[in-house]
């Protein structure tokens, strides 16, 4: 889908920030509600729980406190490892 407002294609380029800034707004959440088309490509899910378990207050530790997967732990393991400068990631 083509974005339909000038607001959409100023926070696909620049930021949401932007965005409002270019409509005279002095917050982003009109600008969000209103002028901006939402990027339907994207799943949201990922985002849902980053907030929710990552917010400054009254986070949610449940999804933290679970044992990791053989995969979580073979990924942290590589990152784990140093580069060839003794880096790690």
């Amino acid at each position: 889908m083509v974005p339909t407002h000038g607001a959409t294609v100023i926070a696909r380029g620049m930021g949401t920030d932007a965005a409002a800034t270019f409509l005279g707004h002095s917050s982003t959440v009109v600008t969000e509600g209103h002028y901006i088309e939402p990027d339907r490509t994207v799943d949201p899910r990922p985002a849902v729980y980053l907030e929710r378990t990552l917010r400054p207050e009254g986070p949610d530790d449940s999804l933290l406190s679970l044992p990791s997967s053989k995969g979580e732990e073979e990924a942290l393991a590589v990152l784990d490892e140093p580069d060839e400068g003794g880096v790690v990631a």
